[in-house]
């Protein structure tokens, strides 16, 4: 096996990097000897291939990353989309209904290369601010004939539990509504995630399947980490998501990409 390439995919909040410190640069240093070895490191995210660039970059990818939960996969090296996956036009609706029920929660429409901000809360500033993006002003209507790829939604926490139940009862069965963070809550076309684009990566990329590992931390992962091969979640991970996984990696503060990469490394070369 040692011999065959392999593809580590990480998610990024929560696994890659934190709010506060950042990239460790223990994982930049262990992903480059994975590359070295010849085999395939990237990521997997909600953000835009805009937002994820950074990260990108920084730990020096060098395959194509999944971009909006799994509704697109872009190559940077092409700079170009691989795949893309267009919401269904009853979302525009759903959007306006949440939008009419609900004022304090923040709505960004994203779509191949912008952010449309329906309506802008502290959240939402935070959001944008956080990932230095840039966004378009913009209502509803104005942009209901345009390709969207996913809606995400910022709610206080007294107001999430309202919105998921609100969700929860929408006769839409078109559409997939999960928890992408403590404030963010995200629509996307149903059964798009990070778990149903890994095959087309896959495919691109030429990789046997049983050669694929993921590590990821949060809900938004759970496609994901069902879809690899092997997988691994962070220390701190929630108790459900780390029972679904092979192997509890070291806490994200301290590098858990990073020991996942020693412990693949280790299990390859036996």
């Amino acid at each position: 096996m040692s011999k065959e390439k392999i593809l580590l995919i990480s998610d990024i909040d929560g696994t890659l990097v934190t709010p506060k410190m950042g990239m460790p640069a223990i994982n930049v240093e262990t992903a480059a000897k994975l590359k070295a070895a010849g085999h395939y490191f990237t990521i997997a995210t909600g953000r835009s291939y805009k937002a994820a660039m950074q990260y990108a970059k920084k730990i020096e990818i060098n395959a194509p990353v999944i971009t909006f939960n799994g509704a697109a996969l872009y190559d940077y090296s092409k700079s170009k989309f691989i795949m893309t996956k267009k919401m269904p036009q009853t979302v525009v609706g759903i959007a306006q209904s949440i939008y009419d029920r609900f004022d304090e929660v923040g709505i960004e429409v994203h779509t191949e290369d912008d952010i449309y901000m329906i309506r802008n809360t502290d959240l939402t500033k935070r959001h944008v601010e956080q990932e230095n993006l840039d966004f378009i002003t913009s209502s509803i209507d104005e942009i209901a004939n345009i390709n969207w790829l996913k809606v995400l939604l910022t709610a206080p926490p007294d107001v999430m539990p309202e919105l998921e139940r609100y969700a929860a009862n929408l006769d839409a069965p078109e559409l997939d509504f999960v928890r992408s963070g403590i404030p963010y809550f995200e629509i996307l076309s149903h059964g798009v995630n990070k778990g149903t684009a890994l095959p087309e990566l896959i495919k691109y990329l030429g990789v046997k399947p049983e050669n694929v590992y993921a590590i990821g931390d949060y809900y938004n992962d759970v496609g994901m980490l069902k879809a690899a091969a092997h997988t691994a979640a962070p220390a701190g991970a929630p108790d459900d998501i780390r029972a679904m996984c092979e192997y509890i990696a070291r806490p994200v503060e301290e590098g858990a990409v990073a020991d996942y990469i020693e412990h693949i490394l280790d299990d390859i070369n036996k």
